[in-house]
């Protein structure tokens, strides 16, 4: 069985990896079970450290959290008794995302190792992706050890987005969106069955079928990916652009605005994910409502159902800083030098207005 060590030592920091042998000693000490699973393991074979770690929990989430939270006075803890599931968010900007693990998990017979494998292998084909069904061993005798039932490794190093099974955009339409944006953010490529069953779920409709909350709560998702501009050329190629943005028309113009704000993103230097100060989703959407009627802009709002503090901003950046912002766009150096002025009075313009809080 392989074993994970050597990518926990030279991928994590080193306030990480302290914390994940501190969670398996924890774990062992009170009579838990734990594992690493998802995203964690997916990005820590990849070579990228991810500080939001999911873990599969033997006998309680809750109780684990609750014992956690004794040692982390500072973490705040939310927790779901009735679901089984706890989130511990620590001031270091990591996230333990937890689950209890289902009662068939539990071995009740002497075959331990042969029922709790197979158990986990149950709990990991819940997934979404090959490349997201592997877990990790936390407990100290078994730490580091990798559990892939699926050939999620594999698929990690051919670069390719395979689903479980073949129903699986029927069951969770939202599975395309997601597909695309692991696809593009990973520059992997759909596996050839997936795509055509992405094809098949695409000219079925599958995605009117669900609700539009539904639907956009994972297309708001889009903005959070390092480039979002790939994934939206992606929707469009595939036919799902104007399905999901109605009204919008991404030409070469938006298409150039969008890659000089991600190219300005990038050269600050800035964290694009979730916890920081800087509203993504609505600073992205602002640009790319820019050749919109001020109707569309607030029809376009509506559909992908924006929060109100989201709505604001975007009205606002659109009614009293679109020149401003233009400028930005259009005058930024392409070449590195004579930059840093400019980089500095845009980090100060993001700061001023792309973290404004409205009420």
């Amino acid at each position: 069985m392989a074993n994970l060590i050597p990518q926990i030592n030279a991928v994590l920091s080193k306030e990480l990896q302290a914390l994940i042998y501190f969670l398996g000693y924890w774990s062992q000490k009170n009579r838990f079970k734990v594992y690493g699973m998802g995203g964690f393991v997916r990005d820590l074979i990849l070579g990228r450290e991810n500080r939001v770690i999911a873990l599969l929990v033997k006998n309680s989430a809750v109780d684990f959290a609750r014992s956690l939270g004794e040692i982390f006075p500072a973490g705040r803890l939310r927790y779901n008794e009735k679901l089984g599931t706890a989130t511990m968010f620590l001031p270091q900007g990591i996230v333990f995302d937890m689950v209890t693990a289902r009662k068939e998990f539990y071995s009740l017979t002497g075959a331990a190792a042969v029922t709790e494998g197979t158990a986990l292998k149950n709990e990991l084909y819940r997934k979404n992706f090959t490349i997201n069904t592997m877990a990790c061993a936390f407990n100290p005798l078994e730490f580091g050890w990798l559990y892939d039932f699926f050939g999620g490794r594999d698929d990690l190093e051919s670069g390719l987005v395979r689903v479980l099974y073949r129903l699986s955009f029927v069951d969770d339409p939202c599975l395309m969106l997601q597909a695309i944006r692991f696809e593009q953010r990973f520059d992997f490529s759909m596996e050839k069955e997936t795509k055509t069953l992405l094809y098949k779920a695409r000219n079925s409709g599958l995605l009117k079928k669900i609700s539009k909350e539904r639907l956009y709560s994972e297309a708001r998702l889009i903005f959070l990916e390092p480039s979002p501009l790939k994934v939206l050329m992606r929707l469009e190629e595939l036919n799902l652009f104007r399905l999901l943005f109605p009204r919008l028309v991404l030409n070469e113009e938006t298409k150039f605005r969008l890659q000089r704000f991600e190219q300005i993103f990038k050269d600050l230097q800035f964290d694009n994910s979730f916890g920081t100060d800087l509203d993504y989703i609505a600073l992205f959407l602002a640009v790319l409502f820019n050749q919109l009627s001020d109707h569309d802009s607030r029809y376009l709002c509506y559909l992908l159902r924006l929060r109100r503090r989201e709505r604001q901003k975007i009205l606002f950046i659109r009614e009293n800083l679109q020149p401003t912002l233009n400028s930005i766009l259009e005058d930024y150096e392409e070449e590195e030098e004579g930059r840093e002025e400019q980089l500095a009075l845009i980090n100060l313009w993001l700061k001023k207005y792309g973290s404004i809080q409205y009420q």
